[in-house]
């Protein structure tokens, strides 16, 4: 016990990439849902705050609670994700091959929590700063 495997060590060293650690098949969800739907079917039933807009297969963005937040709620009925969608973009997006350590770089330049992981057909998945520090906890137990 203590001793990391490879495959810590090439994760703590950076040389593993974004995908390894992503959460695969996110809940997305659709342009055309309702905010409302959005809070209560997705946000408040799964415990997430964070999703990716997808249409017909293509990644559209994301859309997360401090988004929704912005919103008075008397309009949620009546706005749609579309409406409010944040588009992908280079500070959003990451790829899914990126290293753990230019991730953890950007991160750090950038102060944003979440990313959307792609690759070359489109959504991989979604990774957040949480699993990096659940990534050096276990690393560092020797877990």
């Amino acid at each position: 016990m203590g001793m990391m495997t490879n495959l810590d060590a090439n994760l703590v060293s950076g040389e593993c990439c974004v995908a390894r650690l992503a959460t695969r098949d996110p809940w997305i969800v659709p342009p055309e849902v309702s905010l409302a739907e959005l809070v209560d079917e997705v946000f408040l039933k799964h415990a997430i705050s964070f999703v990716p807009v997808v249409e017909n297969g293509i990644l559209l963005g994301y859309v997360d609670t401090q988004i929704v937040r912005n919103i008075d709620r008397e309009y949620w009925m009546t706005t749609t994700v579309d409406d409010v969608v944040e588009s992908t973009n280079e500070g959003n997006t990451v790829s899914s091959d990126m290293s753990i350590a230019r991730l953890a770089a950007k991160i750090s330049r950038t102060g944003r929590r979440k990313f959307l992981v792609t690759d070359t057909h489109g959504l991989v998945g979604v990774i957040a700063l949480s699993d990096l520090t659940t990534l050096l906890k276990v690393t560092s137990t020797g877990g």
